[in-house]
């Protein structure tokens, strides 16, 4: 159950193996691997932290050798390799993937 005030930021595919990442709409992002989160032993118990941040703005499933495409509101595009954000564990301020002025992250996607 979602608390009051919350959304869904996104879903995506996942096997054990896969690499997310999550990008917020200050511009920073993190990439986590699948294997750094444990199930939930009840359905709908709690959540899991992943990056500090006010508001996640979406997700994608990369792997090492994918490109990241992120959009902002006033239509800045830019593309990089997932390679370039270390893979995390726990919770983590995020790098800085996209400097904005004014502006916030609105999409994100991966693409091999």
């Amino acid at each position: 159950r979602l608390s009051k005030g919350d959304s869904v930021a996104g879903v995506t595919g996942v096997t054990d193996k896969s690499r997310v990442c999550l990008m917020a709409a200050d511009g920073k992002g993190t990439i986590r691997l699948m294997s750094s989160f444990t199930a939930n032993k009840a359905p709908g118990a709690g959540g899991k932290a992943a990056i500090k941040a006010d508001n996640i703005v979406g997700i994608t499933s990369v792997g090492k050798h994918d490109d990241v495409f992120i959009i902002s509101r006033l239509s800045k595009i830019i593309r990089f390799q997932a390679a370039e954000i270390p893979p995390k564990e726990g919770i983590v301020q995020g790098v800085n993937c996209m400097a904005l002025r004014a502006d916030e992250v609105v999409a994100v996607t991966g693409s091999q």
